[in-house]
C-alpha cells in the first residue's frame, strides 16, 4: 500500500496537512506493527490493533488502559479527509477512563507522550496490561480515572496470568474485547516450560459453588474431563475436551462446558523442565 503525504498549505476539508500526515504516519506504524506481530512468536500480544491517540492529558506508560469511543476524524462530516487520513483504516481517540466497568477500552503497547499516537494499540485480544488490586481473581475491570485495570470478581476483562503480588501495580496477561467476561463456557489450557512432574490446581465456580480441580502435568483429555466432572455442580457428559496430541504436557487442551463455569487463578505446582507454568485462557466462539 502507498501512503500519501501532503505538503504544507494543501487544500483539505477541515484539516491541516500536519494533521492528515500524522494519522497517515500512524496507519503506516500500525501496518508495520501488525506485520511484526504476525511474524512474532505465539507468546507476543495478539489481537486487533488500531491507531489510538493519547488525549488523557498526561503521559502514559506502555500497557496502560484508555477509553475509546470516538474516531479521530468524523467520517460523516469530513468524508474526503477521513479517507485520505486513514487509508481505509480505523483510528481512535484514547481518553481517560471516566466510568467503572466499561468495555470500550484499548491497551497501549508503547509509552506515549500526551497527544502522541500508538499505531498498534490493542482493542481486542490477548495483551500485557498494567493491573492493580487483589490476587487470585479471574477477571479485571476499569476504575474511574485509572490508567490500569483492577483485578475483581467480575468485569469485562479476563485474567490469563497474574504474577502478583496483591494490591501492587504489576504487568498481567489479560484478554480484552470480544465479549470479555461474559464468555465463561470455553477455555484453553497450556503447560509451558516442558514440565516433567507436578500439577496445577484450578478453583472452579459453578452455581456459586467453588471447588478445586487438579490437572496433572501429563493429563489426557479424558482424564481432564473426569477431573472437571468431579465438581459437584458439573454434570456428567457436560464437558468436552480436545487436543491435537491427546493432552499435556506438549499440546494445548480446549474445553467446552454446557454449564456456566468460572475459573479462578490457578495454583502452579509443576516441576522439572524450565520454570514450567500454565496459561488458562477463557475464550469465546
Amino acid at each position: 500500500m502507498t501512503y500519501q503525504y501532503f505538503s504544507s498549505g494543501a487544500k483539505l476539508t477541515g484539516l491541516t496537512a500536519q494533521q492528515v500526515n500524522g494519522w497517515t504516519r500512524a496507519a503506516e506504524q500500525s501496518a508495520a506493527g501488525r506485520n511484526a506481530i504476525q511474524a512474532a512468536p505465539a507468546e507476543r500480544n495478539t489481537g486487533n490493533h488500531f491507531p489510538v491517540q493519547n488525549t488523557t492529558g498526561g503521559d502514559l506508560e506502555a500497557y496502560s488502559t484508555v477509553m475509546v469511543s470516538t474516531p479521530a476524524i468524523d467520517p460523516t462530516i469530513e468524508a474526503g479527509a477521513y479517507e485520505d487520513a486513514y487509508k481505509h483504516r480505523i483510528a481512535l481517540v484514547g481518553e481517560e477512563v471516566d466510568t467503572d466497568d466499561i468495555e470500550n477500552i484499548a491497551i497501549t503497547q508503547i509509552a506515549l507522550d500526551d497527544n502522541a499516537v500508538d499505531g498498534s494499540a490493542l482493542l481486542a485480544g490477548v495483551t500485557f496490561a498494567r493491573m492493580n488490586g487483589p490476587a487470585s481473581k479471574a477477571k479485571a475491570t476499569t476504575k474511574n480515572n485509572d490508567t490500569y485495570l483492577t483485578a475483581a470478581d467480575s468485569g469485562p476483562c479476563i485474567i490469563i496470568y497474574d504474577p502478583g503480588p496483591a494490591n501492587e501495580e504489576r504487568i498481567a496477561v489479560v484478554r480484552i474485547g470480544g465479549g470479555g467476561g461474559g464468555c465463561t463456557t470455553q477455555f484453553a489450557i497450556w503447560l509451558l516450560g516442558v514440565p516433567t512432574g507436578g500439577s496445577i490446581t484450578i478453583p472452579v465456580t459453578v452455581n456459586s459453588v467453588q471447588e478445586n480441580v487438579q490437572l496433572d502435568w501429563n493429563e489426557s483429555t479424558s482424564g481432564a474431563v473426569t477431573a472437571f466432572e468431579g465438581h459437584s455442580e458439573i454434570a456428567v457428559d457436560s464437558v468436552t475436551a480436545t487436543s491435537p496430541g491427546g493432552g499435556f504436557p506438549f499440546q494445548v487442551m480446549r474445553f467446552t462446558f454446557t454449564d456456566d463455569v468460572v475459573m479462578g487463578h490457578h495454583t502452579n505446582n509443576l516441576t522439572g523442565g524450565s520454570n514450567p507454568y500454565a496459561l488458562v485462557d477463557k475464550c469465546c466462539g
